[in-house]
């Protein structure tokens, strides 16, 4: 079995080290990721790259991310967060991994060809 936590862990700890405390460009969300032949399927469980897990044991609702956007209306408005927190303009909000998509643009990647 594929441990997803320990990606979204790292997933987490690189959102949160390079982007934390700051406005995040939209260019940072996009992830690559690379499979190979000994890797599991990968399938829809890869939400978990797009928002932080919550702890392990933990028994509550699960807390939606915050989306980026480049939604005119948003960034014309005074608050950088969407007033149902679902959104964020990413040139005003203050990046915070706890409540904001990590990666929320996952890509693949078959490799490099010779």
């Amino acid at each position: 079995m594929f441990d997803y936590r320990a990606l979204n862990n790292a997933l987490f700890e690189i959102a949160g080290r390079r982007y934390a405390g700051r406005p995040r460009k939209p260019d940072t969300y996009p992830a690559v990721l690379q499979a190979d032949g000994d890797n599991p399927v990968l399938d829809d469980r890869l939400d978990h790259g797009r928002d932080a897990l919550q702890a392990a044991g933990r028994r509550q609702e699960p807390t939606p991310c915050a989306l980026p956007t480049e939604d005119q209306a948003l960034k014309q408005a005074p608050d950088p967060v969407s007033p149902d927190g679902k959104l964020y303009d990413t040139a005003r909000a203050i990046y915070d991994p706890r409540r904001m998509a990590l990666f929320p643009d996952i890509q693949f990647s078959t490799g490099f060809e010779g």
